[in-house]
């Protein structure tokens, strides 16, 4: 039996789309059957919105817990794009399956590539001196479907905290 096209152990890292499988008996192909590998992708975009001041330079930090489907194993980094078309990648904990992404106001970050049927949690951090959790009201849980997932997270500046 012989295989032509690349798979690998991780069901998030097949490199080819298709590939075929020959059977051999005496040099003579005896079965060949055709498969071709689907998976549905999606993207999580996370917005940070503030309100009540004109600063743009203070951090919020943002915690992303992944749970992949059942037989999915998530891979190490993700690829990512922000507001202004920028690439680059985000880690993944293999041990925990979180991540962290920092984005100031008027920020976004798009994780690209996710499995779709992954679940997500997604809590902001500590807020800096003098912001208020407007929204949302907790911490958003959703799962990666075919299209993009977008939560927005805004907080606003009030110098008057009581």
């Amino acid at each position: 039996m012989s295989a032509t096209g690349a798979v690998a152990s991780s069901f998030l890292t097949w490199p080819e789309t298709s590939f075929t499988i020959e059977k051999y008996t005496d040099g003579i192909t005896v079965e060949t059957a055709a498969f071709t590998n689907n998976r549905e992708i999606g993207e999580l975009e996370i917005q940070k919105k503030v309100s009540g001041t004109t600063d743009k330079t203070k951090d919020f930090t943002f915690k992303i817990a992944l749970t992949p489907p059942t037989a999915v194993i998530l891979s190490d980094s993700y690829p990512t794009v922000d507001q202004d078309g920028k690439t680059g990648t985000i880690s993944i904990s293999q041990d925990t399956h979180e991540a962290t992404a920092t984005l100031k106001a008027d920020q976004s970050i798009v994780i690209k590539n996710l499995p779709a049927g992954t679940t997500y949690t997604i809590q902001e951090l500590a807020l800096p001196d003098g912001y208020q959790k407007e929204s949302p009201s907790g911490n958003p849980v959703g799962t990666i479907t075919s299209t993009r997932s977008v939560e927005t997270f805004t907080n606003n500046y009030s110098l008057n905290t009581t």
